[in-house]
């Protein structure tokens, strides 16, 4: 089931007919919000993981032995993977704020997101994974490219960072 908390949220206003104007530019906002207390819900939950994680980044920086510290690596994949959907997303801002709340447009990309997760499931099946910190740094911002696909309305970021891992 293809979910996009943004794609539903453009979405559903339309359906139910509330009087919700998407124009509006607290609308955006609005959901930044939504999502940043869903990222302090993770961070609390996997608390001992990312401490982890930024204790190894700390300690890669000082001992420059990024291969023998799983967690620093970690670290540098997650960074190298932000990377790609953070520019993209300064770079066209205008651009995608401008599609942003157009409820047909979040539609068919809901739609054109589940056509995307059932071939990626198909070739999850054919391929054998990797865990996360054996991945390369290509292979991590490749994951954060097709994280730019999240910008959009309609597709899901787990999704395609699943799809693209």
């Amino acid at each position: 089931m293809p979910v996009s908390s943004l794609g539903h949220g453009v979405i559903l206003p339309s359906l139910l007919g509330w009087h919700v104007n998407q124009d509006a530019p607290t609308f955006l906002p609005f959901f930044v919000v939504l999502h940043l207390g869903t990222a302090a819900a993770l961070l609390v939950f996997f608390r001992k993981e990312w401490m982890s994680v930024i204790n190894g980044f700390f300690r890669t920086l000082a001992t420059r032995k990024l291969r023998e510290d799983p967690d620093g690596r970690l670290a540098w994949l997650l960074l190298a993977g932000t990377v790609p959907a953070g520019v993209v997303g300064l770079v066209f801002e205008k651009a995608l704020s401008a599609n942003f709340a157009r409820p047909a447009l979040a539609a068919s990309f809901l739609v054109l997101n589940g056509i995307v997760l059932l071939l990626g499931e198909r070739l999850r099946r054919i391929r054998v994974k990797e865990g996360a910190s054996e991945l390369s740094f290509w292979q991590a911002i490749a994951v954060g490219t097709s994280q730019v696909l999240a910008l959009v309305p309609g597709i899901s970021r787990s999704g395609v960072n699943v799809v693209g891992d």
